[in-house]
């Protein structure tokens, strides 16, 4: 009698009613997945939904065509401006209002009042704010993952808020105490044109989404709605910041000239700032041409700051002098002048 020859088999371990066959040569990919599908466990289940996930994720052609060519995109988002401290100075006499010759028609009688000691200062915080963002971009892709591109930004910053004056130096710390019945700053909205080169990598996948991340400077042209109101107490008598420095006289009458007096200017700020920005994202392709992109940005400007003379100082003009020789002007500053911000866009490439 022939002698039977037998095969032998080589089985994985049991795993929940599951006999898996080692795979040979002739075996594919799909009865696997069909084996496991069919068993009576969930959790192997859930490993072939998620290997299925992945295989459809990596192995999908992306639509867009990553071919060198020029590029163009606009968008509309938001802004997120942080707080802003101003800081504030001007060059009315240190000494007090009493050396204004149109307060004290006598002030150059008096020596300490032809001197060059001329300054305040003072400062105010105002809450971070928000506003839009629109872009528009012209750029060029190049052949290894690389853009460069030139982007116009305006973004437009809604203060909106109006805060007592904190602090200051000079005179203006006496007069806080109880000569100014009111002492308070304003900023509306700081906007801002904007220009830059940017420089992008694309990190390279077979989605349809591409991550990317860029850095890219250059300036903008910044506007700041401002305004400042100081209003002198109605009362002689609570205008102290000239008492013991004049003859007596004369402070009788500078106190009875200062009560309600106003000092007050409402412009618009302007100046040319230098920057930076950090930005990151992920575009995700719709057609050959046509992508939608999700774009962040950090960005950072060189201080603000610029000046101006008071349309009324002491209810009189900005000027110490009636012959107009000694003009005040005042000067806002700022280095809180950074922005966050997050856009969608659409972007075509040729």
């Amino acid at each position: 009698m022939a002698t039977q020859k037998k095969t032998a088999h080589t089985s994985l371990p049991r795993r929940h009613n599951v006999y898996v066959r080692a795979s040979n040569s002739t075996q594919n990919l799909s009865s696997q997945i069909n084996t496991f599908w069919k068993s009576d466990c969930p959790r192997y289940r859930l490993y072939v939904a998620a290997l299925v996930i992945l295989a459809a994720w990596t192995t999908t052609p992306s639509w867009a065509q990553e071919a060198p060519g020029f590029y163009l995109g606009s968008g509309l988002g938001a802004n997120l401006a942080p707080a802003v401290n101003l800081a504030g100075e001007d060059n009315d006499h240190s000494m007090g209002s009493g050396c204004d010759e149109f307060i004290n028609p006598n002030a150059t009688q008096y020596d300490f009042c032809n001197l060059g000691n001329r300054g305040d200062s003072w400062n105010n915080r105002f809450d971070g704010a928000a506003g839009i963002l629109a872009n528009a971009v012209v750029g060029y892709r190049l052949q290894n993952r690389l853009r460069l591109e030139v982007e116009y930004f305006y973004r437009d910053s809604e203060y909106d808020q109006t805060d007592p004056v904190l602090g200051g130096g000079g005179s203006i710390a006496d007069k806080l105490a109880a000569e100014l019945q009111r002492a308070e700053l304003r900023v509306g909205s700081i906007t801002s044109h904007n220009l830059f080169g940017n420089f992008y990598f694309d990190f390279p996948n077979r989605s349809h989404f591409t991550p990317y991340i860029g850095l890219g400077i250059g300036g903008g042209f910044a506007d700041m709605d401002f305004g400042a109101l100081w209003a002198r107490n109605l009362n002689p008598t609570h205008i102290t910041s000239v008492e013991g420095k004049f003859s007596s006289d004369d402070t009788e009458a500078i106190q009875s000239r200062l009560a309600g007096t106003t000092t007050s200017v409402q412009t618009e700020l302007n100046d040319t700032l230098l920057g930076f920005q950090v930005l990151f994202g992920v575009s995700r392709a719709l057609t050959d041409a046509v992508s939608l992109d999700v774009r962040g940005r950090w960005t950072n400007f060189s201080s603000f700051h610029d000046s101006g003379s008071y349309e009324r100082l002491r209810s009189h003009e900005s000027n110490l002098r009636v012959d107009g020789s000694a003009p005040v002007e005042y000067q806002q500053s700022t280095d809180d002048t950074e922005l966050f911000g997050i856009n969608v866009a659409i972007r075509y490439q040729f």
